[in-house]
């Protein structure tokens, strides 16, 4: 286990079969493996779940398998976790439920949420890492890769950022920082 994450939330929640299928065709890769990187953690997780995987496990911060495909918006790993019963309203430790961690501009995977009967979204978004790399990124702060997890990489560019902006360079998402990069909790 990792931080309280258990083998689901991290397959149900992984951004590696994303960047690479994403990768893939500039590379020159063939369909079939564009399609298996994106079909591998629906697999992985209907593996998981097979072997008894507790379909709404939570991590460290109360974040459920549901609420990690959503922010990553891998339908097809949420259609698989909702037929496995996942509670769709779950709350993590902030009391945001799965929706608040799809990206609003994604149509599908919110409507799978409300279709499996999802409350209306909080307010209060669990996409603010995701949120914070992609504006400091089209600010010009090198985020290669957009997976939101606040690991090293994140928090020397939002360290830069904060030093740059004459901001406390603390490295941590505070009040002051998500206000200037326009990012919301």
């Amino acid at each position: 286990m990792d931080q309280g994450q258990t083998a689901l939330t991290i397959a149900a929640g992984c951004f590696i079969n994303r960047r690479r299928s994403e990768l893939a065709p500039e590379r020159g890769m063939p369909e079939a493996y564009i399609e298996s990187e994106r079909a591998a953690p629906q697999m992985i997780v209907h593996d998981l779940l097979d072997r008894g995987a507790a379909v709404d496990a939570t991590d460290a911060d109360g974040r459920t398998p549901l609420m990690m495909a959503a922010m990553q918006g891998w339908s097809g790993v949420i259609r698989e976790l909702l037929a496995r019963k996942a509670s769709v309203n779950a709350v993590d430790h902030l009391g945001r439920t799965a929706i608040d961690y799809a990206d609003p501009e994604d149509r599908e995977t919110i409507g799978l949420l409300q279709m499996a009967g999802s409350h209306p979204p909080t307010g209060r978004s669990g996409r603010t890492v995701c949120d914070a790399q992609r504006a400091l990124d089209k600010l010009g702060y090198e985020m290669p890769i957009i997976d939101c997890i606040a690991g090293p990489q994140f928090r020397a560019a939002l360290t830069k950022f904060q030093k740059d902006r004459a901001l406390q360079p603390t490295g941590e998402l505070e009040s002051a920082t998500r206000l200037e990069l326009k990012v919301h909790q």
